[in-house]
């Protein structure tokens, strides 16, 4: 018989409950096991360690009781602070995007953002309301209100048509208000004629979009990047791939095998281009995110989102500085799409690998500024 594998229950500090209803005890969070009970997961995860009794008083609880914290944290055995707030409503919504979000995915960096994450204008009113500072939208389209300042939107799973009250990215920077693959309302949709350029762009086979040959291509980013690839790559002969190490947040020149290559393709160019395609690419070392130079576009994928940038639909690139570790860029494209990316942010588990210093912010726009004038 085939031997059932228990899941943990998160609870206070992010302890992995695995073992034991005392151990469930010693780190037990209110808030948490209430959703867990809302959701069933706390009764399951009882019984799959043959506590009966515990979960049979579950069973017993209604889940509109007014008087719900008090009677789970008896059928559990922890004492239950009385002045504890603790919003029924909230976590049952929880639970349900939660839901939601793995019928749509099964990125667990994504289903972990759920409590930030509006699927209606209804969440996001309400994340307003709990001053959130960055909100994920997953939907179709959103009012974003202009006068809440500083606040980051980031679409997920798709490209939100946003409508704001702003009429430009300055009016955005002006209130600290900054988003992430969206569509804005100010920025013009591409003419029909680039459509078939868009839509054509698959393999070698293709002929690039970028009046640059790929030598060329190179060269340029060669001489553009020629410090920071000595600095923090490698030096000698010119490399293609380069592996970031997250943990001690370093380069290195990788060699990879075909297996790898074709993991990190798909990852990040979604499986569009083939090797002797690249510029340049940058991958994680736990193949979880990267970018891309290629013959004719911008690429990134994995835990930071996903995107594919032609040169030729590249309206502006502007580089935003800040703190070594809030150094980014914004590209607005002709097709209404915009994005920002951080230069490195582990923010709700997102590692974005662009760099770390401005000058790494410099070269990439320096890179993109002349590529999608060529285009």
């Amino acid at each position: 018989m085939a031997r059932k594998i228990k899941f943990a229950l998160e609870m206070k500090d992010g302890a992995k409950v695995r073992n034991s209803l005392e151990e469930l005890r010693e780190n037990f969070d209110l808030e948490k096991a209430v959703g867990y009970f809302l959701s069933g997961k706390l009764t399951e995860w009882l019984e799959d360690r043959y506590y009966e009794d515990e979960a049979e008083a579950l069973d017993a609880i209604d889940k509109d009781a007014p008087d719900l914290r008090a009677r789970l944290c008896e059928a559990l055995g922890v004492e239950c602070a009385d002045d504890e707030d603790l919003d029924v409503g909230a976590l049952e919504r929880l639970n349900e995007k939660k839901a939601i979000l793995r019928q749509k995915t099964s990125d667990e960096a994504i289903i972990a953002n759920a409590d930030k994450t509006a699927l209606t204008q209804e969440d996001l009113a309400d994340l307003l309301d709990m001053d959130e500072p960055v909100i994920y939208l997953c939907g179709d389209s959103f009012n974003i209100p202009a006068r809440v300042k500083n606040k980051k939107y980031i679409g997920v799973l798709g490209t939100p048509t946003i409508s704001i009250k702003a009429n430009s990215q300055e009016d955005l920077d002006a209130k600290g208000i900054v988003f992430e693959n969206v569509k804005l309302p100010w920025v013009q949709e591409r003419p029909e004629t680039d459509n078939k350029t868009q839509n054509s762009l698959s393999t070698t086979e293709e002929e690039s979009t970028c009046a640059l040959p790929m030598e060329q291509l190179k060269e340029l980013f060669q001489s553009i990047y020629k410090k920071e690839l000595e600095e923090y790559c490698y030096s000698g002969t010119p490399q293609v791939w380069d592996v970031m190490d997250l943990e001690e947040k370093e380069h290195f020149s990788g060699e990879f095998n075909t297996t790898q290559k074709t993991i990190a393709l798909n990852l990040i160019c979604k499986g569009k281009y083939k090797e002797n395609d690249l510029i340049f690419i940058r991958v994680s070392s736990d193949f979880k995110a990267g970018w891309a130079f290629t013959k004719d576009s911008f690429c990134f994928g994995g835990n930071i989102g996903s995107g594919l940038i032609l040169y030729n639909n590249i309206e502006s690139v502007r580089a935003v500085m800040g703190w070594a570790d809030k150094n980014g860029f914004d590209v607005t494209c002709k097709d209404q799409n915009f994005y920002h990316l951080d230069g490195w942010s582990q923010e709700a588990g997102r590692e974005v690998l662009i760099g770390f210093a401005s000058e790494d912010m410099n070269n990439m726009k320096a890179f993109l500024d002349i590529v999608k004038d060529l285009a």
